[in-house]
C-alpha cells in the first residue's frame, strides 16, 4: 500500500509528478490504542523506493486510531496521511 501524489522539492525547485509515498515499511508506524505515529517517506518514483535508496524527505504525524474502524493502523494512517492538509508538499 502506498499513495502516488505530487511532490514538491523545494530543496532544488523540482516538482516530481506522481512520487511515491509510502509509511516506512520496518519503523514506520508506532504506538498504541491512545495515539500512533507514522513516517511516511517520499520518493521520486517506486523503483527508487524499492531499490532501497534514501527517501528524498521523511514526515512525521500523529493520529488517533478508530478501534472500532475494521480498517487496521496501517490503513488508517494511509487516511490521515491522505486527508492531512499540513505537508504544503502534497498534491492531492
Amino acid at each position: 500500500m502506498a499513495l502516488q501524489m505530487n511532490y514538491n522539492y523545494s530543496k532544488v525547485s523540482i516538482i516530481f509528478y506522481n512520487a511515491y509515498w509510502r509509511i516506512n515499511p520496518i519503523k514506520g508506524l508506532v504506538g498504541g490504542k491512545n495515539e500512533m505515529n507514522y513516517i511516511l517517506e517520499v520518493y521520486k518514483n517506486v523503483e527508487d523506493a524499492h531499490a532501497g535508496l534514501q527517501p528524498m524527505e521523511k514526515f512525521v504525524h500523529t493520529f488517533i486510531p478508530d478501534l472500532k474502524s475494521a480498517k487496521n493502523f496501517i490503513e488508517q494512517a494511509y487516511d490521515h496521511a491522505k486527508s492531512n492538509k499540513c505537508y504544503g508538499s502534497i498534491d492531492v
